[in-house]
């Protein structure tokens, strides 16, 4: 009674990342802003990391030795899921605070998931089971700890603090859950746990479950939305939204490709206390506190 539960609360959490993942890519397309793809893909890694926890749940609810496939499915989702996140989670907070994401760093996280390739290939051929412990096991730890660096270093680019609050709280959630999400994907190799069932309720589904809301209040709240900076130019949806005239968008223009106070007046054949009153005009209308944090509202939404 208490398994079939456990498997109920899969069902509704693999429905519940379904519903998140595909309004997701229902705004990339309306949109095709890159912070949207990268979260997508973030979703997606954990849809594909509860499926194959959930085929593994329902294979030990339904024990069939004829359907030996199911193992390599169990497998192969968990491991492309877990290889997944590791590229996509840091890809999304370098969007969501406007860091660069090429070049070395990309090729950091690209070679990361190509030692957790070796390593399962390894496994397999070998069948040396601590090898997948110690290699992957730091690795999805090591992208966990980046991001919350990466967020907690520049939680303050964001201007909006209902997107701060929403984001705290999914960390807070996370720093609970996936230490758990990390045990049940290897407690097959600690004895004491394996022996814990009742983490397949307090993994994944429960933190779908949990996360949900926070989820669809970020995606409409902040990534509904068309983008505001397109091909380079200030949108025509920025300046209706926030109303902003001409001259400041000229002004904006300026900001956005680096000039300072006094070149802008220059070359706009106004003064330095004009372009300070356009600028702080901004601020306001965009419910931003300085420049940086105007910024990053821009080019993030793009």
């Amino acid at each position: 009674m208490v398994k079939d539960i456990v498997f109920f609360i899969y069902l509704i959490s693999l429905l519940v990342g379904n519903l998140i993942l595909w309004t997701t890519f229902l705004f990339y397309r309306l949109y095709h802003k890159q912070i949207i793809i990268r979260f997508f893909y973030f979703i997606l890694s954990l849809v594909i990391i509860l499926f194959s926890l959930t085929i593994q749940f329902y294979q030990s609810l339904f024990p069939d030795p004829s359907r030996q496939y199911l193992g390599w499915i169990i497998g192969l989702t968990n491991r492309l899921g877990i290889f997944m996140m590791i590229y996509s989670l840091p890809a999304f907070f370098h969007s969501l605070f406007n860091l660069s994401w090429k070049g070395i760093q990309k090729s950091i996280f690209l070679g990361l998931i190509t030692l957790g390739v070796v390593s399962e290939v390894i496994f397999w051929v070998f069948k040396v089971h601590n090898w997948r412990l110690v290699l992957i096991f730091p690795l999805f730890v090591s992208i966990f700890i980046y991001s919350f660096i990466i967020f907690f270093m520049h939680s303050s680019h964001i201007a909006y603090q209902q997107i701060k609050t929403k984001l705290r709280q999914f960390f807070l959630l996370s720093s609970f859950f996936f230490p758990l999400i990390l045990l049940e994907n290897f407690r097959i190799f600690i004895p004491f746990f394996n022996q814990l069932w009742i983490f397949e309720v307090l993994t994944l589904p429960f933190y779908f479950i949990l996360i949900f809301p926070l989820f669809f209040q970020l995606i409409f709240v902040y990534l509904k939305e068309p983008a505001y900076f397109i091909n380079n130019q200030i949108s025509d949806f920025f300046i209706t939204k926030f109303q902003i005239t001409s001259r400041e968008k000229e002004v904006l223009e300026r900001i956005l490709v680096g000039d300072n106070y006094q070149k802008i007046a220059d070359q706009l054949f106004i003064s330095y206390k004009t372009v300070d009153t356009h600028i702080q005009n901004i601020y306001r209308k965009t419910e931003v506190k300085n420049k940086l944090q105007l910024l990053n509202l821009i080019i993030t939404n793009r």
